[in-house]
């Protein structure tokens, strides 16, 4: 009897090189302890009946033909969630075009019979937190069906692909991306090595989730069309992504993710975060991935409590350091 598929991906958090990653500037990334889970369960009934739960409950549910992948049942019927119903029906028939035997229980048997199954995907985090929900989904597709996650990913997505690489990473990495094609027949050529965080980010680095989740498929695509790049901005930002990642002291760390704001905030024509939102807070703020939306670091010396509370004051209502966020 056909047993069911499990898989796993972790959230990310992309600490340095937003927006000049697509331009192969030195990223560092973090892997969260947060993430979502998959579990394909044969049924007999020719369905395959998809459920998405996050930590508030099941927020999408329904069911999809197993041969053409069309929606047979919305169990969410409002048309702001048909978008995402379709979107799913859609990465199920890419997937199909990548590996015909797609869909299967086991890799190993592509080609045993598939009547139906029950997809339960667990996000143990709210989604709007962001934090990679839809990298994460493509890592877990691309997991059960036995495919290169870069081969879906360069179908839906005109990103550096940094975030399906830290699905499946278990550690902090700096990414590098040195070639990108996405004609037929695709070409991702990337690089990923190690990085140690030094004390300053482990003892200084806080990250609160801003409340406003940013469509980062919208904002890469409008990135993309705004020009050329500076390439000191390139060498500048792979720079700062080694300083601010091997930091030891407080001072160093603040004086580098301001510097590195000041760059990113030049290149996209956008008003700092800390400008904005923080003014007058004795902490030094970063965006983090699309700017004004998910989260942001907050590199301060005081204690934990006391930022908290700060924050709070602006409508900040989660925050982690980095030992309780990061693998």
């Amino acid at each position: 009897m056909v047993q069911s598929a499990d898989f796993k991906a972790n959230g990310k958090l992309l600490i340095t090189g937003e927006y000049l990653v697509l331009h192969s500037a030195l990223a560092l990334a973090l892997p969260l302890k947060f993430g979502q889970r998959m579990r394909v369960t044969p049924v007999a009934e020719p369905v395959i009946r998809w459920i998405s739960e996050d930590s508030n409950g099941v927020w999408l549910s329904g069911e999809f033909d197993p041969l053409t992948f069309s929606i047979l049942q919305r169990d969410q019927p409002g048309d702001d969630m048909l978008p995402k119903f379709q979107f799913i029906s859609e990465l199920l028939r890419l997937i199909k075009t990548i590996n015909q035997h797609f869909p299967f229980f086991s890799a190993k048997e592509p080609k045993a019979p598939f009547t139906g199954a029950i997809v339960y995907i667990y996000a143990d985090y709210p989604l709007e937190w962001g934090m990679g929900s839809s990298s994460t989904l493509l890592s877990l597709l691309a997991q059960w069906a036995d495919i290169d996650v870069f081969s879906l990913f360069c179908k839906v997505s005109k990103g550096s692909g940094y975030d399906v690489v830290s699905a499946t990473q278990s550690e902090p990495f700096f990414y590098k991306l040195l070639e990108k094609e996405c004609s037929l027949p695709y070409q991702i050529r990337y690089e990923v090595s190690q990085a140690t965080p030094g004390l300053a980010l482990r003892n200084y680095a806080y990250f609160g989730y801003l409340g406003n989740k940013q469509d980062s498929v919208a904002e890469v695509n409008k990135y993309l069309k705004s020009g050329i790049v500076n390439p000191d901005f390139i060498l500048r930002i792979s720079e700062l992504s080694k300083a601010i990642c091997t930091a030891s002291s407080y001072d160093y760390l603040k004086e580098t993710i301001l510097e590195h704001e000041q760059i990113i905030s030049e290149v996209i024509g956008k008003q700092k975060v800390g400008e904005q939102r923080f003014a007058g807070l004795p902490f030094a703020v970063k965006s983090l991935g699309a700017w004004g939306g998910d989260f942001a670091m907050f590199v301060s010396d005081m204690s934990f409590e006391e930022i908290q509370a700060l924050l709070a004051s602006k409508g900040v209502r989660q925050l982690f350091t980095f030992n309780t966020i990061c693998i």
